[in-house]
């Protein structure tokens, strides 16, 4: 009875028992960015920066199908050239802490500017609008929320796509 007498203050107190498991840490989400050269292999290079420069953020990513060699990390950011592949989606992941941390990104395609229009976010791979120049506050995280990445048929697709998983513990 005492056990339970216990417990139940542990609980009350929001304090874990002395025999509690410690909870497994929540996965962080993760930021899909993939691209697509239309059947051709384009160079793509830019970077990314995560936080807001005032709160510390720590970045962690994964090439995917691209060469872990174009990739450089300097703390919050992450500088990349690498090219794309004529029947394959390629980029990198990104994980974020904490998960809702703005991120902003810089992009060129072949050496000049990011063609307009070439952005899409989100389940379905829609043109970005709040998204096209990173995932900076709510609106533009929504926007690129989704479950799955979006279908990119690289052979007919040119451009970056963006989706944000979403966990329990992330923000919108």
């Amino acid at each position: 009875m005492e056990e339970l007498h216990a417990r139940l203050a542990a609980a009350l107190a929001n304090v874990p028992a002395a025999d509690a498991k410690e909870p497994a840490p929540t996965p962080l989400p993760v930021v899909h960015l993939r691209f697509a050269g239309a059947g051709k292999v384009r160079k793509v290079s830019g970077s990314l920066k995560a936080g807001d420069g005032v709160h510390g953020v720590r970045l962690t990513f994964e090439p995917v199908g691209a060469d872990p060699d174009g990739f450089r990390l300097d703390g919050p950011t992450l500088t990349f050239t690498f090219t794309t592949a004529p029947a394959s989606v390629v980029g990198f992941d990104v994980r974020l802490d904490p998960p809702g941390s703005p991120v902003l990104w810089t992009l060129a395609l072949d050496d000049g500017p990011w063609p307009e229009g070439a952005t899409f976010a989100g389940p379905f791979g829609l043109p970005a609008l709040a998204s096209r120049a990173g995932l900076d506050g709510d609106l533009a995280r929504m926007e690129a929320t989704a479950p799955a990445l979006a279908f990119v048929d690289p052979t007919r697709d040119l451009g970056l796509f963006v989706t944000r998983e979403r966990t329990p513990a992330s923000t919108p």
